[in-house]
């Protein structure tokens, strides 16, 4: 009988096994469409034999089948692949999500049937303008088209500063809305691993919860660079890339003892990260740990913080590109040649200073001039015949020429067009510099301009032009490196699919293997059943 007995017990451990085996089966099925769910096996092993004395020896008598572990099948190399290039994508699906509106900003290059021009056919038609007056200096609507000119170009030049300046304030919001996520999805990690390491401990393997933990994990790869070590209990470590400014160096923002939150400080384009005293049980106020850049690595965050970075850039470079054309235009029209042949240039507070491009203020000096700012002079939108198209004598020799057959101060300003400027000097002036340091005219040619020795210089179509090919560049960056990143991570969640997903079809078939076993475990259970019944039966 006690053979007997023992065989039920073996037949018990079979029973409980297969019915383990369909139930995680049914949990597989179950959640076949469930984001993040790995799926789970039942891992069977041989059950611990006992020995038997016989005549020949001792031998191991098997007592059937237990179960080792549940299982998730999970390639955690793959794992990191994904997160890696995750955080590519996150990256560059935030600069594209700018790109296109960057790039329509400028609306370049336009089109034969286009209603608005583009900056660079206003500054085309306001040389142009210049050159009209050479030749037209008799029509009394010269000057008025001159002015309307040269307005039309600031005012296109105020109207890019200002989208550029909803561009970043657009990324900027979407940068702090993601840090809030972040913020979230770390303190939802903490909360997770802390149930996970209180069940581990009591020897469970809560494999949902670890799901639900990896997928967060996921998420946060997508909005940041991370690098994640496993200990022991699975206990996590998470670690971000960290760039002052020094050596770029890998810090913790989240383990067992804690985590760090994150904020965005849009003046300084930078992240602080900081210990937030309530989220992990200490005592005292919150403390930055550490201040970074971050647009350069990857994830949502960093792509947005980096559109903001990149449009800052595109406004200088339209600040440069205004105080060039303000300067150089400001220069001509009010240099002179003295009774001496010598070129003289009235400045700034002289009675016969006249600027034809301000910063809209009563200063009228290009330093404080901006893309956002520029205008043209008030007397001049009010009186555009105050405009000189020829030359003037300097106050000391009498009142100006105003012979209507003289143009060449406007010949002069019209040949800017072609004119070469150290603008890339403009553009990184230091603080406190002058533009006219970078601009100057040349006493032995009115109205052509020279530049300091050495420096690069470039004229105003050909700086703007570079402007337009480095926006497409960016564009067409963020485009080819989303598609790119979107094809990479598409094979790579195949692949893991493969290992970690659930398919229908092979789990039905495993439900029905598993069935036909608990069914024989339950025949076999009858027939002992009748043997026990033959036996009791011998003993009555």
């Amino acid at each position: 009988m006690a053979g007997l007995f023992d065989t039920l017990s073996t037949l018990k451990r079979a029973m409980n096994t297969q019915q383990a085996a369909i139930n995680t089966t049914s949990h597989n099925m179950s959640n076949v469409n469930t984001e993040g769910y790995s799926r789970q096996r039942v891992d069977m092993t041989t059950s611990r034999p006992y020995n038997m004395y016989t005549p020949s020896g001792i031998m191991q008598l098997g007592t059937g089948v237990d179960i080792s572990s549940i299982s998730r099948i999970r390639d955690m190399f793959l794992d990191v692949q994904i997160r890696d290039e995750y955080s590519n994508l996150g990256k560059y699906e935030a600069r594209d999500e700018f790109a296109s509106e960057i790039e329509t900003i400028t609306l370049e290059p336009s089109s034969d049937t286009d209603e608005v021009s583009s900056l660079s056919e206003l500054i085309g038609s306001m040389w142009d303008s210049w050159q009209d007056a050479v030749n037209n200096p008799q029509n009394i609507n010269t000057k008025t088209g001159v002015v309307e000119a040269s307005l039309s170009v600031t005012n296109e030049l105020n109207h890019l500063y200002k989208q550029l300046s909803d561009v970043k304030s657009d990324s900027g919001t979407l940068a702090k809305q993601k840090v809030e996520s972040l913020n979230s999805i770390l303190s939802q990690i903490d909360d997770l691993s802390r149930q996970i390491t209180s069940a581990e401990i009591s020897g469970g393997k809560p494999n949902d919860l670890l799901d639900k933990r990896d997928l967060l994990v996921d998420k946060l790869s997508e909005m940041m660079d991370i690098d994640v070590d496993y200990g022991s209990y699975d206990k996590l470590t998470i670690t971000t890339s960290n760039y002052d400014g020094g050596e770029e160096t890998r810090i913790n923002i989240f383990d067992e003892l804690g985590y760090l939150k994150l904020n965005y400080d849009e003046a300084s384009n930078k992240i602080n990260w900081y210990q937030d005293a309530d989220s992990n049980g200490l005592a005292g106020t919150d403390e930055i740990k550490y201040t970074s850049t971050i647009d350069r690595k990857g994830g949502m965050i960093a792509g947005y913080v980096s559109v903001t970075q990149n449009v800052t850039d595109y406004q200088d470079r339209l600040n440069a590109l205004s105080k060039s054309i303000a300067t150089a235009v400001n220069i001509v029209h009010n240099s002179y040649i003295d009774g001496d042949g010598n070129v003289q240039t009235y400045d700034e507070g002289d009675a016969n200073y006249l600027a034809v491009f301000t910063d809209g203020s009563d200063n009228s000096g290009e330093d404080n001039i901006t893309a956002g700012n520029i205008t043209v002079n008030e007397s001049l939108r009010s009186n555009s015949e105050l405009l000189r198209l020829g030359m003037q004598l300097g106050s000391e020799y009498g009142e100006p020429v105003t012979d209507i057959s003289d143009t060449r101060r406007a010949l002069a300003i019209a040949q800017l067009k072609d004119a070469k400027f150290d603008i890339d000097g403009i553009l990184n002036m230091p603080e406190g510099g002058n533009t006219r340091d970078y601009i100057m005219i040349d006493p032995s040619n009115f109205g052509k301009l020279k530049t300091p020795d050495g420096s690069t210089t470039v004229s105003i179509n050909g700086f703007y032009e570079d402007f337009i090919l480095k926006l497409g560049s960016f564009a067409s960056e963020s485009k080819n490196m989303t598609s790119g990143e979107h094809e990479l991570i598409n094979e790579l969640l195949t692949r893991k699919d493969s290992i970690s997903g659930v398919n229908g079809d092979e789990e039905t078939v495993n439900m029905i293997e598993y069935q036909h076993a608990l069914n024989a475990a339950f025949k076999t259970i009858s027939i002992v059943d009748e043997l026990l019944q033959s036996v009791l039966d011998l003993i009555r």
